[in-house]
């Protein structure tokens, strides 16, 4: 089994991730405030829009927004709804991997081939991780994975390296696509105990049957702690824009109303008008021969 989910996923990320697709995220993090995430993906080029929309009168409206195209990378901020947006730090446009890129989208895009910000594959070949055991197929075909990680002694300095157990359902002859996720993590506290938290998560697919289904929607909720630590919930929506082309004019600070960095220039898409200017010229030119000939077809005839 373990073979067939490594051979079956190296094919199934390409797919994910080497397409075009928007994603958009709604949620509460914090007891106030909202967020709402909006995404853009293209190949090696990103956006994202992330607003934090205060909830409680003494809390500021943030905006942050993350970039990246062929070019450079950078980091924009705004404080309140009428501030302005600040370019906070620019970078360059290093290769990635898929992990760098996607990371912060493995709730949403790569949810069926990982979680808690790793592949399955890799969680399989992490110190501590463990299979404990297999049931199923359910009814609905879906094979349940009984799992346990043991985190690293000492301060957890990553979040997917806290301990957890739980389950993870699979669906075989869809890729061995994850389909739901039910842990219970175990998050470590200052005075070097841990309390528990219980971390749900669901996917819906947008190709019903497919061998590499899509995902449509992913819906996450992690609960309360026993010291009353706050809930947080959230929903991401991913919409595939494969058959959509994203200019990568999309993914630059002129995009947002900014100066591009000194140096760089961006090809100009050509003037709509400029087309018009063209076509009408040829129609032009055409009517100029038809009414040539029809002349021409005439004095012939009357002769």
């Amino acid at each position: 089994m373990i073979r067939q989910i490594r051979g079956a996923h190296g094919p199934y990320v390409h797919f994910l991730t080497h397409g075009r697709c928007e994603i958009t995220s709604t949620g509460t993090v914090l007891t106030d405030a909202e967020y709402v995430l909006k995404v853009r993906l293209a190949g090696l080029s990103f956006r994202e829009v992330n607003d934090r929309i205060a909830t409680h009168p003494s809390a500021l409206h943030h905006q942050y927004v993350r970039l990246r195209n062929s070019r450079y990378s950078a980091l924009l901020s705004r404080k309140e709804r009428a501030g302005e947006l600040v370019v906070r730090t620019m970078g360059a446009a290093a290769a990635e991997t898929t992990e760098d890129k996607y990371g912060r989208y493995f709730k949403s895009i790569l949810y069926p081939i990982g979680f808690r910000e790793r592949r399955l594959t890799n969680w399989l070949d992490t110190p501590g991780f463990r299979i404990t055991s297999v049931s199923g197929p359910e009814a609905n075909g879906e094979v349940c994975l009984h799992v346990v990680h043991t985190g690293p002694p000492g301060p957890i300095e990553r979040s997917p390296d806290v301990s957890f157990a739980g389950q993870i359902w699979l669906r075989p002859s869809q890729s061995w696509a994850i389909a739901r996720l039910k842990l219970t993590l175990q998050l470590p506290q200052d005075d070097g105990t841990s309390v528990a938290r219980e971390y749900d998560s669901t996917c819906t697919f947008s190709n019903g049957s497919s061998a590499r289904p899509f995902p449509l929607e992913v819906k996450h909720t992690v609960g309360p702690t026993s010291s009353g630590a706050v809930q947080l919930t959230e929903s991401w929506t991913i919409r595939d824009a494969a058959h959509e082309v994203y200019p990568e004019s999309d993914f630059t600070l002129s995009a947002f109303g900014l100066p591009e960095p000194y140096g760089v220039e961006w090809e100009r898409p050509t003037p709509w008008w400029l087309y018009t200017l063209f076509s009408a010229g040829v129609l032009f030119v055409v009517a100029v021969i038809v009414s040539f000939w029809k002349r021409r077809l005439a004095a012939q005839q009357a002769a």
